[in-house]
C-alpha cells in the first residue's frame, strides 16, 4: 500500500500512488519486483519463508542506531548482509538497487549496522558494513558479504557465522555464502553424544565443504572464506572453531583474562608460508614477493582460470583447533574483510572492543560499529565488513531481556 507519498510510487514501472496522497489499493508483491520511490531510488524485493526468533532488548544507543538504519527487529534464523542490501534467507528483503540523479555527485557511503540476539546459543551478533570509496565513486556496491544460520543444521544451540571479501566481481562471495552452509551440512557427521563440534571438532567436514563448493565455481571471479561454527555444550560451555581461505581474519577475545589469539591464517602472497610454498612449486612472483600475476592471494574461492594454470592458487583451508570456553565465561569473536585489518591492527582491536564491551549499555551493534568509524577515520578505500560474535557466560542471568 502507498500510504500517501509525495512523490509517488511505481511498482515494476507502473504508478500505484493516486493524487492528493491518498492511500492507494493493496498490492501483492511477487518476488524480482522492482519498486520505485521518490523518483531515483530503486528496490528489488525478495521473499522467503518466514521463521525468526525474539530479538534482545536493545540499548539506548543501539535503538538510535536502529532507527537510522532501519535494521530489522528481529532475528531471521540465516541471512546475509550484501551491500547496499540485506537479504535474508529467512523473511522478505529488500535490495537498494540506487540510481543518483545525473549531474550530482553521490551522497557519502553510509554503513549499515545491524544487531540479533539468539536465544539457544546466548549469543548476540552484530555487523557493520560500508562500500568502499573507490567502489562507492564508481557507482559500485560492495565485494563483501556477511552471512550466518543459526540454528545451524538444525541444532538449536549451534551457529555458522561467515564472512566473504570478492574479487573481479561479486559472484563468488556470493556462491560461498549460498552454497557453504549446505555443503557444510553434508559433510558433517550428525549423532553424536558430545555435540556437533565434539572432542575433536569439525576439521575434516570444514575442508571438505570448502574444496567441494570451490570445485564447483567455474568463474573468474574469487573470494576469501572465512567461517566460524558454534555450538553451546550441554555443560553450558561454549566451543569454538573457525575455517579460513584468504585474508578475511577472525579474532578469539578473552576479557575476562584481557587476552587475545588469532584464529585465521594469512593466505596472502606475501605471508612467509605461502611465499615459500609458492617459490617450491616454481610460480614466478612479482612487486617484492607480493603478487602471483594480478593476486594478492595465495589461496582463495574460485578464480577457476588461475587454478587451471596450476600456479599454486588453492581453495585448502586453514582450520582452527577447537577453542573451548567454561560456563562462566565470556567470548568475544570478530570476523573482517581486510578492509578492516589493513587500517586497524590486531593489537588496536582488542582494547577498543573490550572497553566497549565492558560498558552497561553497550551493544554489539556498536561494537562493530565503532571498528568500522576507525578503519574508515584511519583512510580505509576498501569495503569493510566487520562481525561481531559476544557469547555469553551460560551460568550468568545477567544477559537475558
Amino acid at each position: 500500500v502507498d500510504a500517501g507519498s509525495t512523490n509517488g510510487t511505481k511498482l515494476n514501472g507502473v504508478v500505484i500512488s493516486l493524487p492528493d496522497r491518498k492511500a492507494s489499493e493493496p498490492r501483492t508483491l511477487q518476488d524480482g519486483d522492482i519498486i520505485t520511490i521518490a523518483e531515483e531510488i530503486r528496490l528489488q524485493v525478495a521473499l522467503h519463508p518466514a521463521g525468526v526468533v525474539p530479538s534482545k532488548k536493545r540499548s539506548q544507543s543501539s535503538e538510535s542506531l536502529d532507527k537510522e538504519n532501519r535494521s530489522l527487529s528481529v532475528a531471521p534464523r540465516s541471512g546475509c548482509v550484501s551491500l547496499l542490501g540485506v537479504s535474508s534467507s529467512r523473511g522478505a528483503t529488500v535490495q537498494n538497487l540506487r540510481e543518483p540523479l545525473l549531474g550530482q555527485p553521490p551522497a557519502p557511503p553510509k554503513a549499515k549496522v545491524l544487531e540479533y540476539h539468539f536465544p539457544g546459543l546466548e549469543a548476540d551478533f552484530a555487523i557493520a558494513s560500508q562500500v568502499g570509496s573507490h567502489h562507492w565513486h564508481n557507482d559500485q556496491g560492495s565485494d563483501d558479504v556477511a552471512y550466518w544460520e543459526v540454528p545451524f543444521a538444525n541444532l538449536e544451540k549451534t551457529g555458522l557465522f561467515g564472512v566473504c571479501d570478492g574479487h573481479f566481481g561479486t559472484k563468488a562471495a556470493q556462491q560461498v555464502q549460498q552454497q557453504l552452509p549446505g555443503a557444510l551440512r553434508s559433510a558433517l557427521v550428525m549423532g553424536s553424544s558430545s555435540g556437533l563440534l565434539g572432542r575433536k571438532g569439525c576439521g575434516e567436514a570444514l575442508t571438505s565443504a570448502f574444496l567441494e563448493v570451490d570445485a564447483r565455481m567455474h568463474m573468474e571471479e574469487g573470494a576469501t572464506a572465512t567461517v566460524l561454527l558454534a555450538e553451546r555444550q550441554a555443560d553450558g560451555g561454549v566451543a569454538l572453531q573457525v575455517a579460513n581461505v584468504g585474508d578475511s581474519g577472525a579474532l578469539l577475545i578473552d576479557p575476562d583474562r584481557h587476552g587475545y589469539l588469532v584464529m585465521t591464517a594469512d593466505h596472502r602472497v606475501s605471508a612467509p608460508a605461502e611465499t615459500s610454498r609458492l617459490l617450491d612449486k616454481g610460480t614466478q612472483l612479482t612487486h617484492n614477493n607480493t603478487r602471483m600475476y594480478m593476486l594478492n592471494l595465495a589461496r582463495a574461492m574460485g578464480d577457476s582460470t588461475f587454478k587451471d594454470m596450476d600456479i599454486g592458487l588453492i581453495a585448502e583451508p586453514y582450520v582452527s583447533q577447537l577453542h573451548y570456553f567454561t560456563s562462566f565465561q565470556k567470548a568475544i569473536v570478530v570476523m573482517a574483510s581486510d578492509g578492516l585489518w589493513d587500517a586497524v591492527s590486531e593489537t588496536e582491536v582488542v582494547p577498543s572492543v573490550m572497553r566497549m564491551a565492558g560498558r552497561s549499555r553497550v551493544g554489539m551493534r556498536d561494537v562493530a560499529h565503532n571498528l568500522l568509524k576507525a578503519a574508515i577515520e584511519r583512510g580505509a578505500s576498501d569495503d569493510v565488513t566487520v562481525c561481531v560474535v559476544r557469547f555469553w557466560p551460560a551460568a550468568s542471568a545477567s544477559w537475558r531481556p
